[in-house]
């Protein structure tokens, strides 16, 4: 997130169970994403090339107004993702 200029809060925890479509037990993420609507498009597409499966349900933008004066809107994005474990 930083590379990309993102303000992140983001929490994980371990599934104990294996999940039926993968056969796999996975690691669920919750991300709440804070910057510009190109940074965070940069964000996902790095999410979605490591070399892992990432199994992203819906993902939640919404613009909120920076207040800086430089006509630049900031979004809020929040998303939740399984990244499956071998």
């Amino acid at each position: 997130a930083v590379d990309t200029d993102i303000d992140q809060r983001l929490n994980v925890s371990y599934a104990t169970d294996i999940y039926p479509r993968t056969k796999l037990s996975y690691y669920q993420f919750t991300f709440l994403n804070h910057g510009s609507f190109e940074n965070q498009v940069m964000y996902l597409h790095k999410i979605l090339t490591l070399p892992y499966i990432v199994d992203i349900g819906s993902i939640d933008v919404q613009r909120r107004n920076n207040n800086q004066g430089d006509g630049l809107d900031e979004v809020t994005m929040k998303f939740s993702a399984r990244i499956y474990a071998k």
